[in-house]
């Protein structure tokens, strides 16, 4: 399951990181790493470390849980699409929101069992 997680963080990483402007070069210099380190972060190919994720974090200026929370909207935007407003809507968008859905349901079935 780590995959999926990594994955839609890697996305959200990159969502952030494109908004503020910076490249994928920018960042690796502003946190001491390499562009392919970033690269293979935003891609869902290497886990964050805490510590990476803490700097990346200082560095953007947006905080970790920023990266993973679940934004309602997004839900919102399912729902228009269910409505038959598919062709608004790419299939890469799609997957990227259902990372996202699938992602909250883990991380609520893991409060539960750890409660």
């Amino acid at each position: 399951m780590s995959t999926l997680t990594d994955k839609v963080i890697g996305k959200r990483l990159r969502q952030y990181r494109d908004e503020i402007g910076f490249t994928q070069e920018e960042l690796a210099h502003g946190i001491g790493t390499t562009r392919s380190v970033i690269s293979n972060y935003e891609l869902g190919h290497s886990s964050i470390k805490l510590s990476e994720a803490k700097k990346i974090s200082d560095y953007l200026g947006i905080s970790f849980e920023e990266w993973t929370s679940v934004d309602e909207s997004e839900f919102d935007s399912l729902i228009l699409f269910r409505n038959g407003d598919q062709d608004s809507v790419s299939n890469e968008e799609l997957l990227d929101r259902s990372d996202l859905i699938i992602k909250e349901l883990f991380a609520q079935l893991e409060l539960c069992t750890v409660s």
